[in-house]
């Protein structure tokens, strides 16, 4: 099973403590497999995130020019909070994002600070 960019994925509940009971979708950033881990971003029906400023893309399903995007209510797709995970034979595929994807890259890029021009003596990661 190999997952690309874009598709979006029920991934199994995390097993360890503290983890993630639910099964929920996340849209899948790197390409991966069942032996290499890709980079997911959580996906969640709830504003709660948004509303604190974290770094989100909002997908509705209903006008979004894909058919099937695998979201069946609108959903704040969250660059801000990402998971790492193997495809397992318990993940599922459920749909994909494409027309949003490169939105969704470019929010990524922000929310890790990608092209804010740090360097060793200048920039905001200097100053902390």
């Amino acid at each position: 099973m190999k997952g690309y960019p874009g598709q979006v994925w029920f991934l199994p509940p995390e097993l360890e403590e503290g983890g993630d009971a639910k099964r929920r979708r996340h849209v899948l950033l790197t390409t991966c497999d069942e032996e290499e881990a890709g980079v997911f971003s959580y996906a969640s029906t709830q504003a709660t995130e948004a509303r604190s400023g974290a770094t989100h893309l909002f997908v509705d399903p209903a006008s979004s020019p894909e058919q099937n995007t695998g979201f069946t209510k609108p959903t704040y797709v969250y660059a801000s909070r990402l998971v790492p995970a193997l495809l397992r034979p318990s993940s599922q595929w459920c749909g994909q994002i494409v027309h949003e994807l490169p939105r969704l890259r470019s929010l990524l890029a922000h929310a890790l600070g990608l092209g804010t021009g740090t360097d060793a003596g200048s920039g905001n990661a200097a100053l902390s």
